[in-house]
C-alpha cells in the first residue's frame, strides 16, 4: 500500500505544509507493508480516523503490554512465538496458555505482528485517532466505517430524531445546524457505539446494526434517502431569538424533516466499490485486492485542478459546491476477503 499512496499523493500533488490530508481507517495490516505506512503517518501526524483493523492492532499491543508487565511474561511470549512459528487462531480463550489470548484473535497473524513491532510513538498516534471528525465548516463527516441518519428502531420523522425537528435553544451553544450535526452523534445511541463506528455497512429490518453486506439495507442508502428529505427549518420555525438557513429548493418528499443535508465521507466497504451518492461518498476501493486507491479533493468548492494520467471523478459536493475523486490502480496484494 506504500506504493501506491505514493503515487496517488504525488498525483494530486500533495504539500503537507499547505495541505490538510485526511485517511479514513485501516491503514495497517492493507498490504506488506504497513509499519512503513503507520511511520508516514504517525511522523507527519496525519489526520485521519480509526479504522477496525487499526482497534485490532491497538488491542492486540494492550495484550502484549499486559504480558510484558508481568514476572515472566516477556520470556513466556517469546517461547509461545517459537513454538507456533506459523501462529494459531484461538476459537475459544485458551486458559491452558499461562495468558489467555482472547476468542477470534490470531496469534503471530499480521495485526499481532504490527502490533509487536511497531514503536512506542506509533502506538500512541494509532490510539491517539479519534472515531468520527466533524468539520462544521463543511457540513462534512468523516468515518471509517458508517454513521446512522436516524434510529432504525423510531420511524424517521419520530420526534425523538435529532434531523426531525430544530434543536431547542437550550441545547445550542453552536449555530442551528452545527448543533443539529452534533445531535445526530449524540443522541441517536448507535452513533455512540464504537462497534458500530468501526464496522457497520447494513441495517437489517428488525432496525439492528449487521457488518454483513449481503443482508438488510445498506446504510449509505439509507443517509441519502434521510437527507434527501431534509428540507430546512421553515416549517415548525426555529427558537426565538435564531437565524437559521433555508435551502433554495424545497423538491417533493413523503418526509418534511427539520435540517439541512449533511456529507458523509467513510472507508470500509469495498465490496460497493466507490460508492458515490449525492451526500454519502465511499472511498474504499478494494486497493489491496488490486483495485484502486482513491482521494477525494476538496481543495475548493469552485475550482477544478487538473490531473494528468489517473483517473478522476468530478461529484457534487456540498449546496453548491464540486468535488474530485481521483484514483490510481493498485497492485494485488494476496487473496484476503475485501470485508474484514
Amino acid at each position: 500500500m506504500k506504493f501506491s499512496l505514493d503515487k496517488l499523493l504525488s498525483k494530486i500533488s500533495y504539500n503537507s505544509t499547505r495541505d490538510c490530508l485526511f485517511h479514513l481507517g485501516d491503514f495497517v495490516a492493507k498490504g506488506p507493508d504497513s509499519l512503513q505506512v503507520l511511520s508516514q503517518f504517525s511522523d507527519s501526524n496525519v489526520t485521519g480516523v480509526r479504522g477496525n483493523h487499526d482497534q485490532m492492532v491497538i488491542e492486540w499491543r494492550a495484550w502484549i503490554e499486559w504480558v510484558e508487565e508481568h514476572r515472566g511474561g516477556k520470556s513466556w511470549l517469546k517461547t509461545l512465538e517459537r513454538k507456533y512459528p506459523h501462529g494459531f487462531r484461538s476459537n475459544k480463550p485458551n486458559h491452558k496458555l499461562k495468558w489467555a489470548i482472547p476468542k477470534h484473535w490470531k496469534f503471530l497473524g499480521d495485526h499481532y505482528n504490527i502490533a509487536r513491532y511497531m514503536t512506542a510513538s506509533q502506538y500512541s498516534y494509532l490510539r491517539s485517532l479519534p472515531l468520527v471528525i466533524h468539520l462544521p465548516s463543511l457540513h462534512t463527516l468523516v468515518v471509517h466505517a458508517g454513521i446512522l441518519p436516524f434510529d432504525p428502531t423510531y420511524a424517521p420523522d419520530d420526534s425523538r430524531q435529532p434531523l426531525a425537528h430544530v434543536p431547542t435553544a437550550a441545547s445550542m451553544s453552536y449555530p442551528t445546524r452545527t448543533a443539529q450535526e452534533h445531535a445526530l452523534l449524540r443522541d441517536i445511541k448507535q452513533n455512540s457505539d464504537p462497534w458500530v463506528l468501526l464496522n457497520m455497512r447494513s441495517v437489517l429490518h428488525n432496525g439492528k446494526v449487521s457488518r454483513k453486506s449481503n443482508k438488510g439495507t445498506p446504510w449509505p442508502e439509507l443517509w441519502d434517502m434521510i437527507m434527501k428529505q431534509c428540507h430546512g427549518y421553515h416549517h415548525h420555525g426555529p427558537p426565538e431569538g435564531i437565524t437559521v438557513e433555508r435551502p433554495d429548493e424545497l423538491g417533493s418528499a413523503s418526509l418534511q424533516l427539520s435540517c439541512l443535508p449533511i456529507n458523509i465521507v467513510f472507508g470500509h466497504f469495498a465490496s460497493r466499490g466507490l460508492d458515490v451518492k449525492r451526500w454519502s461518498f465511499g472511498l474504499d476501493d478494494g486497493c489491496v485486492k488490486g483495485r484502486h486507491l482513491s482521494a477525494m479533493l476538496v481543495s475548493s468548492l469552485t475550482n477544478v485542478i487538473p490531473i494528468v494520467d489517473a483517473k478522476i471523478r468530478e461529484v457534487p459536493f456540498g449546496k453548491h459546491g464540486m468535488a474530485q475523486i481521483v484514483s490510481i490502480r493498485c497492485p494485488k496484494h494476496g487473496s484476503k476477503s475485501l470485508e474484514t
